[in-house]
C-alpha cells in the first residue's frame, strides 16, 4: 500500500522557496559574474524600523539604511494589524530556516516544545534584546542589531561590523534552538518578533504611546524617549507572558468549526509553533502569523478557515506580495536623507542655492556622512547638507554671495597627483594622454584611481585635476600600453582592494568622455617638472646682490627626484647658508640628470671653499627654535 503524500501548503511554500532561492543565488553569483555585489541588507525590516525612529527621534537615518528598508518596516507595522505576521511567516530567513531545521529535530524525536511557565518566562529574553537594540542604535545612529544578528553575520562573511562573540552565540542559538527546541529563536530570541508583538497589542499599547506624548509636549515633564521604549517593551512581554493571546488586532484569523471538527489533531502537528488549533474556535495564540499550514492538512471541508471562509485562504500570501511591490513602488518616490545638518542663519538658509551631486563614495553611512558635514562646515559660504547613502549623493546649500557654485564644486573635490614609477632616465620619451573622466570626485576615488594605475602596466604616472568631468593627464610607456588600454583599466566595474583582514571587491564607476586615442609624446626631463618642480631657494640677501657679483658652480646629482631628494636638499642648503657667501641652492633637470647650481659671492668665496662645503661628508643643521645638530651629507654626487 502507497503511503498518502503529504499536503504541500501552495500558498505559502512557493512564495518561500522564492526567498530561499534568491538567497543562494546571492551567494553564488560572485564566482560567475565578479561585478555583482549583494545588498544583503535591501529589504531588512527591522533594520528600517530602527533607521525611521532614529529620523524621528535625531533627524538621521541609521547606518546604511533607505526608504527602502523603511518601506519594509512600515509594510511589516500594516501586515500586523490587518493580517498577521507576514514577514514571520513568508519572507524570514531565520524563520524559514528555523522552520524547516526543526522538522528534522521532529524526524529524530529530538526537538523540545516548551510549555508552560518556562515557556513565558522565556520570552523575556527578546523584548531585552530589542530594547538594547533600539537604544544603541538611536544613540549612536549606527546598527547595533549587526554586531549579532545571524542572518548578516553569515550573508556578509563576518564583516567587521560584526561583534564575533555576540554574532557565534546568536548563531548557536539559531541552530541548537532550531533544532532542539520548537522555533527557539522566532518565540524567545528574535527582536523583530517583539517588535510584531507590540503592534499586535496596538489596541492597548497605543494610548500608552499618546499619554507618553502628551505628557512630553503639554507638562514640563519631560521623559526621554528611552521611557517610552522601556514602557512598551515591559507592557508587551506582561501581555504576551499572561495572556498568550491577540486582542483585537489582526482583522483576520483561522477560525475552527467544531462541528465538522473531527479532533484529527492534523492542524496542531502541522503548526510549525505548536499551537492546539484543534482546541480553539478562533486561533487568537500570539505566536499565530497566519501561515496557514492549519488549513492546508485540515481533512474536513469548510473545518479550518480565515475568518470563517473558505475562499480567503489565499489573502495572506497576496497581502505579502502586494506589500511588497507596495513597498517598492514607496521607496522609488521617497528619498528620506541618512542626515540633515544646518549651520547657517535663518536668513542664509532661506536664501541658499542648492549644489546636488551624486557618486561620493566617501559617504557610505551615517558616520561617514557626518564626516562629510563637518569638513563642509569649515568652507566659507555653505550653510548646510543633506546625504543619501544609498545613491551616495548629498544636497549641498550655500550662499551664492559668498561662494559659486563651481567653488563649491572645487571645495569637496580631491585631486590626484601621483607618481606610479619612475621612467628609465631624464631623456626617456614620455607618452601622455589628455582625457575627462566622470563619476571621478572624492577622496575615495583619488584612492581607487591609484590602486587602478599600480596595477596597470606601463603607467607612470598621473593627475586629475576639478571639473565635471574632472580632466586628465596619464603619463605611460607607448611601448606597453595604449590609451585604449588606459581606458579599458580605468571603465573596469571592480578591482580588489585589501581592507587590513580581508581582500574584497569595489565597485567601480568611472567613465572616461569623449575618448580620443591620440597622445602626445614629451621628455623625461619635462616629466619630472611637471611632477617634482626643480628645487630653488635663495637666502642671505640674494636678492639685494647683482648678476656680477655672483658666481656660480654646478656639481651633478645621481638620485632620482621627489620627496626625499627634497629632505636632503633642504639640509644642504641649511648647512652652506651658514656661509654668508652662498646665496641660492636650484637644481635644472637635463638629459643627462639633475644638476645643482650654487650661487656664491666671488669676493667673499672661492669655488673650492664652496665645493668643500658642499661636498662635506657632515652637514650642519640649524632648526627654527635654535637646536642645532650634524647629520650625514647622503646626496649622491657625481663630479663629471
Amino acid at each position: 500500500m502507497l503511503k498518502k503524500l503529504k499536503k504541500i501548503n501552495f500558498y505559502r511554500k512557493p512564495i518561500q522557496w522564492v526567498v530561499v532561492v534568491s538567497l543562494i543565488v546571492m551567494l553564488i553569483r560572485p564566482f560567475f559574474n565578479k561585478e555583482y555585489v549583494a545588498d544583503i541588507e535591501a529589504y531588512c525590516p527591522f533594520g528600517g524600523m530602527q533607521s525611521l525612529l532614529s529620523f524621528l527621534i535625531n533627524g538621521t537615518l541609521a547606518c546604511s539604511m533607505s526608504t527602502m528598508q523603511i518601506g519594509m518596516g512600515l509594510a511589516l507595522v500594516l501586515a500586523v494589524i490587518i493580517f498577521s505576521k507576514l514577514f514571520c511567516s513568508f519572507i524570514c530567513p531565520l524563520g524559514i530556516f528555523s522552520e524547516w531545521l526543526g522538522k528534522y529535530g521532529q524526524k529524530f524525536k529530538v526537538r523540545y516544545t516548551f510549555k508552560g511557565l518556562a515557556d513565558r518566562l522565556l520570552r523575556v529574553f527578546k523584548y531585552a534584546l530589542l530594547f538594547l537594540t533600539f537604544y544603541f542604535t538611536i544613540t549612536s545612529s549606527e546598527l547595533f542589531c549587526k554586531k549579532f544578528d545571524p542572518y548578516f553575520a553569515f550573508f556578509s562573511g563576518f564583516s567587521s561590523e560584526i561583534d564575533p562573540t555576540y554574532a557565534f552565540v546568536a548563531i548557536f542559538i539559531l541552530f541548537a534552538g532550531a533544532f532542539f527546541i520548537r522555533q527557539a529563536w522566532c518565540k524567545y530570541f528574535c527582536p523583530l518578533g517583539a517588535v510584531t508583538n507590540i503592534f499586535a497589542y496596538a489596541i492597548i499599547l497605543a494610548p500608552l504611546t499618546l499619554i507618553y506624548i502628551a505628557l512630553v509636549w503639554f507638562t514640563p515633564l519631560a521623559f526621554s524617549w528611552i521611557v517610552l521604549l522601556f514602557i512598551l517593551c515591559v507592557a508587551a512581554f506582561i501581555l504576551e507572558a499572561f495572556s498568550m493571546k491577540l486582542m483585537v488586532l489582526p482583522f483576520f484569523n483561522v477560525t475552527r468549526t467544531a462541528d465538522t471538527c473531527t479532533s484529527c489533531s492534523k492542524c496542531d502537528k502541522a503548526c510549525p509553533m505548536g499551537i492546539k488549533v484543534s482546541e480553539t474556535v478562533a486561533v487568537k495564540h500570539i505566536d499565530c502569523h497566519m501561515c496557514g499550514d492549519c488549513v492546508n492538512v485540515c481533512p474536513e471541508k469548510e473545518t479550518l478557515n480565515i475568518n470563517k471562509k473558505n475562499k480567503l485562504r489565499w489573502l495572506a500570501p497576496t497581502a505579502t506580495v502586494l506589500l511588497f511591490v507596495l513597498t517598492l513602488f514607496f521607496a522609488s518616490r521617497v528619498e528620506l536623507p541618512t542626515i540633515t545638518e544646518f549651520w547657517g542663519s535663518e536668513a542664509e538658509i532661506e536664501k541658499a542655492e542648492v549644489y546636488s551631486i551624486d557618486g561620493l563614495k566617501s559617504i557610505k553611512c551615517y558616520g561617514s556622512s557626518m564626516s562629510f558635514a563637518l569638513h563642509l562646515r569649515s568652507i566659507k559660504g555653505i550653510v548646510g547638507v543633506k546625504t543619501y547613502v544609498v545613491r551616495h549623493g548629498a544636497k549641498i546649500y550655500f550662499s551664492p554671495d559668498v561662494i559659486s557654485r563651481d567653488e563649491v564644486g572645487e571645495a569637496i573635490f580631491t585631486p590626484a597627483q601621483n607618481l606610479v614609477t619612475y621612467p628609465f632616465g631624464f631623456d626617456t620619451n614620455i607618452a601622455q594622454w589628455d582625457v575627462k573622466i566622470d563619476r571621478y570626485f572624492d577622496e575615495f576615488d583619488a584612492d581607487y584611481m591609484l590602486s587602478i594605475m599600480e596595477h596597470t602596466k606601463g603607467i607612470y604616472a598621473y593627475k586629475i585635476s576639478y571639473g565635471e568631468p574632472a580632466p586628465a593627464s596619464f603619463f605611460f610607456n607607448p611601448d606597453s600600453i595604449k590609451p585604449e588600454g588606459i581606458k579599458q583599466a580605468i571603465e573596469q566595474k571592480f578591482i580588489k582592494l585589501f581592507d587590513g583582514e580581508t581582500f574584497y571587491d569595489q565597485e567601480l564607476e568611472f567613465v572616461v568622455k569623449d575618448f580620443i586615442p591620440t597622445f602626445k609624446t614629451i621628455k623625461g626631463t619635462t616629466f619630472y617638472k611637471t611632477f617634482f618642480p626643480e628645487f630653488d631657494y635663495k637666502f642671505n640677501k640674494f636678492e639685494s646682490y647683482t648678476e656680477s657679483e655672483i658666481a656660480i658652480i654646478s656639481v651633478s646629482i645621481d638620485e632620482k627626484p621627489g620627496p626625499e631628494l627634497n629632505d636632503k636638499l633642504m639640509y644642504l642648503m641649511s648647512h652652506v647658508s651658514a656661509d654668508k657667501a652662498i646665496v641660492r641652492l636650484t637644481t635644472e633637470y637635463t638629459p643627462l640628470g639633475i644638476e645643482l647650481y650654487v650661487c656664491y659671492l666671488k669676493d667673499k668665496s672661492t669655488q673650492d671653499k664652496v665645493m668643500m662645503m658642499v661636498l662635506s661628508p657632515k652637514l650642519k643643521i640649524l632648526y627654527e627654535d635654535g637646536v642645532s645638530e650634524e647629520v650625514p651629507n647622503n646626496i649622491n654626487f657625481v663630479l663629471r
